[in-house]
């Protein structure tokens, strides 16, 4: 390690600890194998107005979330943030094949990864006010793959395709 990487880490752990000792916590930054740190998910997605106050939007998220089947390991409406951190499925999720939730890229027999896999999904909602009776609403999912025939094939990053933020939105929408 050169000596400016050495001093990059220790101010880097220095940060970490003043931040960790203050009680912040960094849950939405989530590891992906197969590339250079983290992402975060409050950043992805684009943002959308819904209609209906942040609570009442809130409240239908869960209900929603439940109806996918994901259990809520993160539900807080005070901070507006509601999903799950660790969503293991294989083949289908949302009602379809997974690779129309994720693109994880091809198989070694050509065939997309995310439906012959083992996922592992983070999928957080962030809730905000917006002007008016509308509410501000970004949903970040990332994932990865790991194949399920026995090789050796190291974990896949996935990138969303946006059906299921998409889904969300539209079920938000019609809920008036």
């Amino acid at each position: 390690m050169t000596r400016v990487s050495a001093l990059l880490a220790a101010a880097s752990l220095l940060c970490a600890s003043d931040a960790l000792a203050q009680g912040a916590t960094y849950w939405q930054d989530r590891p992906m194998p197969n590339r250079v740190g983290a992402v975060s998910l409050d950043t992805l997605g684009a943002a959308a107005k819904v209609p209906g106050t942040p609570a009442a939007v809130f409240t239908r998220l869960r209900a929603l979330y439940r109806e996918l089947g994901v259990r809520t390991e993160v539900d807080d409406s005070a901070r507006g943030r509601i999903g799950s951190l660790e969503i293991i499925r294989t083949q289908q999720f949302a009602g379809g094949w997974m690779s129309r939730i994720v693109d994880c890229g091809r198989g070694p027999s050509g065939s997309p990864l995310a439906d012959n896999a083992r996922m592992q999904l983070s999928m957080v909602s962030f809730v905000g006010p917006g002007d008016g009776d509308s509410t501000t609403i970004r949903t970040g999912l990332v994932g990865f793959a790991r194949a399920n025939d026995g090789s050796s094939m190291e974990q896949v990053s996935c990138t969303s395709r946006g059906y299921v933020e998409m889904w969300l939105r539209r079920q938000l929408d019609s809920q008036n």
